[in-house]
């Protein structure tokens, strides 16, 4: 199991990490999360269609992102395709995402 300690050096803005913001009323909501941003693909309908999707990573713990939900990172806003699910022991989470 991955502890708590692990997972703040993983999420370090120093290293890998962005500092993210929800945004609510179009105005960012403070306190920031860190948050990884790749592109992943994703395959549906039984694998007849694939695509590459933006994929956020983040701590669990740090935040609860929802569907439609906006988030930013201070230069690009974001929005939540679908609700954040848990990752390999609960501790971190991804959601995908597309520019708003």
């Amino acid at each position: 199991m991955i502890g708590d300690d692990d997972m703040e050096v993983f999420f370090d803005s120093d290293e890998f990490a962005t500092t993210f913001h929800k945004v609510v009323d179009e105005l960012p909501v403070e306190p920031g999360f860190q948050g990884i941003k790749s592109a992943v693909d994703e395959e549906v309908l039984q694998r007849f269609v694939a695509g590459t999707v933006e994929e956020l990573r983040f701590i669990t713990a740090a935040v609860q992102l929802l569907e439609d939900d906006r988030i930013t990172d201070g230069t690009t806003t974001w929005r939540v395709l679908r609700e954040g699910f848990l990752l390999a022991d609960g501790a971190e989470s991804a959601c995908y995402i597309t520019p708003a």
